[in-house]
């Protein structure tokens, strides 16, 4: 509050905290003079026609409310099914899925474990090898199994073909077949295989004779895009990629030609 000197009228700001109910003595800066100074009086109520008007609270603030979301219309959408489940064959579509009960037929606790792999047949054989497609009982997909002939396993090529896998397993490309494991042999025999993943597809050898028929019959035929020179040329990149990282480490393949060279079904 303003505070004034009796004495020199001068003015004096004061906080209104300090000044007590009955009243507080002070000295003034200006004359000396020491006066005393009461609290403010409070300020009447303001008055309608004789009657006091009680004070009103403000309203509260408005609440916001959720709008409810917007749903469009539809208009004449097709009815989408939902696929039919069979416990034998699984979802109807999917007829590359196989659904199985793995507690009961694959890793039975009271029965032994079925044969790993079951053998369907020879896919191609070579100098000394022979490559089988098998069927792999517990993780239920189609492998290849590379085996040496009988009449070439001594010795010294199981040896070498032993090396084989353990180089290859070693090599980690995407252009390189990974090799999963070593097949243990079978009680009468004496002979080891390992099983690696099936590549289904053709052989580079096979899309370059294809291309090369085609262009001796019709020179201005147009040629499929799956044998055409942009193609071959890319699966030419790729197993240059392959050999590159295999060169890297220290490793040389000996054998490599367009026969050895498998391209996939997906161009992998």
């Amino acid at each position: 509050m303003i505070a004034t000197c009796d004495n020199c009228k001068t003015a004096f700001n004061v906080n209104d905290s300090l000044i007590k109910k009955e009243g507080i003595k002070v000295r003034c800066a200006n004359c000396k003079h020491v006066f005393k100074i009461m609290p403010p009086k409070p300020e009447p109520l303001l008055q309608d026609s004789g009657q006091q008007q009680p004070l009103q609270a403000s309203p509260p603030p408005p609440v916001p409310t959720k709008k409810p979301p917007v749903v469009a219309a539809r208009k004449n959408l097709p009815e989408i099914k939902k696929p039919e489940f069979n416990p034998d064959q699984g979802f109807s579509g999917e007829s590359t899925i196989t659904i199985v009960d793995f507690s009961k037929d694959v890793f039975s606790p009271t029965e032994e474990v079925k044969e790993r792999y079951v053998d369907l047949g020879s896919i191609g054989k070579g100098g000394m090898g022979e490559v089988l497609l098998a069927k792999d009982t517990q993780l239920l997909r189609k492998v290849a199994i590379k085996v040496l002939r009988e009449d070439c396993a001594t010795p010294a090529t199981l040896m070498y073909f032993l090396r084989e896998a353990q180089i290859t397993a070693q090599l980690d490309h995407p252009n390189i077949v990974p090799l999963y494991t070593v097949k243990q042999p079978d009680e009468d025999e004496k002979n080891v295989s390992f099983v690696m993943k099936l590549i289904k597809g053709k052989d580079l050898h096979e899309i370059t004779s294809a291309a090369r028929s085609m262009y001796l019959e019709n020179p201005k035929a147009k040629v499929p895009a799956e044998i055409s020179m942009r193609s071959r040329l890319e699966h030419f990149i790729k197993a240059c990629d392959g050999i590159t990282y295999a060169h890297r480490k220290q490793v040389v393949h000996r054998d490599l030609k367009p026969a050895n060279i498998m391209v996939g079904d997906y161009g992998e």
